[in-house]
C-alpha cells in the first residue's frame, strides 16, 4: 500500500488496516502521526469528516440562496400591493439571510484551510516518520544519535505549535453583525421596483401595434318639420254671414229714431 493509501485512503477502508511493509525497520521508536497511537487511520477519519461538514455547508448555502430570492420576490409583490410593513419585514429577512450566508461562506473557507492544513501536516507526519525511522536504522548503524538532530526535531515540533496556536486565535476572533439600515433597505427595495416598471413598460412598448382612429361623421337624420316655439301670430276671424231681413229691420228702426 502506498504512502498516500495509508494517509487518505477511502471512507470505507478506514477501518483496515496498513499491510506491514517488509523494509520498514521494526520497532519505531514513534507512532505514526496520523493514526495517533490508536491503530487507525486518524487523519484519514478526520479529513473524511471534514468533507461531510463541507458538503452540508454547501446544501445549506444553496438552501439560504433560494430564501434570499423568495424574500425578494415577496417585497416586490408587497410593494405593488402599497403594503410597505409587509415588503420591509421581507427586505429584513433577506438581509438576515444574506448575513447567514456570508458568515456560512467564511465558514467554509476556513474549513478549507483546516482541511488542506490537516492533510499538508499528515503529509510532513509521514515524511518526518520517515526520517526517524530512517534515524533509528542510523542509530543502529553508528550506535547513537547526535544531538543536533533531536534539536532540529524540537525546533519543527515549536513552529507547529505556533501556527496552531495562530490558526486557534483567529477562529475565535468574534464575528459582529451590522444594524440593519431601514432607508437603505428601502431604497433598494425601490430601486428594483423602478428596474421592473421600466422592462414592463419596454415590453408593453414594443408589443404594441399602431391602429387605425379616423371614424366617419353619421349622416344626419331627417326629423321631419319642426315645431315652432314661439308664439302664433292672430289672424282675423272671418266675418258671420249677414241675414238680409235683420239688416232691413236695423235700417228701419235707425230711420225712425232720426224722425
Amino acid at each position: 500500500m502506498s504512502m498516500f493509501a495509508r494517509l487518505f485512503g477511502k471512507k470505507t477502508g478506514d477501518n483496515q488496516p496498513a499491510k506491514p511493509q517488509a523494509t520498514r525497520s521494526p520497532q519505531p521508536a514513534h507512532p505514526p502521526a496520523n493514526q495517533g497511537g490508536s491503530g487507525g487511520g486518524g487523519t484519514s477519519r478526520v479529513v473524511n469528516r471534514m468533507d461531510d461538514t463541507i458538503e452540508a455547508m454547501d446544501a445549506r448555502e444553496r438552501q439560504l440562496q433560494k430564501k434570499i430570492d423568495l424574500e425578494t420576490q415577496r417585497a416586490k409583490e408587497a410593494m405593488a400591493k402599497k403594503n410597505r410593513n409587509l415588503a420591509m419585514l421581507c427586505m429584513k429577512r433577506k438581509k438576515l439571510y444574506e448575513d447567514n450566508l456570508q458568515k456560512l461562506a467564511n465558514q467554509r473557507a476556513n474549513m478549507e484551510t483546516i482541511k488542506i492544513t490537516m492533510e499538508d501536516s499528515a503529509m510532513n507526519a509521514e515524511v518526518l516518520r520517515a526520517q526517524r525511522d530512517a534515524t533509528n536504522e542510523l542509530e543502529r548503524i553508528n550506535n547513537g544519535m547526535d544531538a543536533d538532530k533531536v534539536e532540529d526535531d524540537m525546533d519543527r515540533m515549536r513552529d507547529a505549535m505556533d501556527e496552531q496556536a495562530r490558526i486557534a486565535e483567529m477562529l475565535g476572533q468574534p464575528i459582529g453583525t451590522d444594524v440593519v439600515d431601514e432607508d437603505d433597505l428601502m431604497d433598494e427595495l425601490n430601486e428594483m421596483m423602478a428596474e421592473d416598471k421600466k422592462a414592463e413598460k419596454a415590453a408593453k412598448k414594443a408589443a404594441e401595434k399602431p391602429k387605425a382612429t379616423a371614424t366617419a361623421d353619421p349622416a344626419p337624420i331627417d326629423m321631419g318639420p319642426k315645431v315652432p316655439t314661439s308664439k302664433l301670430p292672430e289672424t282675423a276671424k272671418p266675418a258671420e254671414p249677414i241675414d238680409e231681413d235683420e239688416e232691413a229691420l236695423r235700417r228701419l228702426e235707425e230711420e225712425l229714431n232720426a224722425a
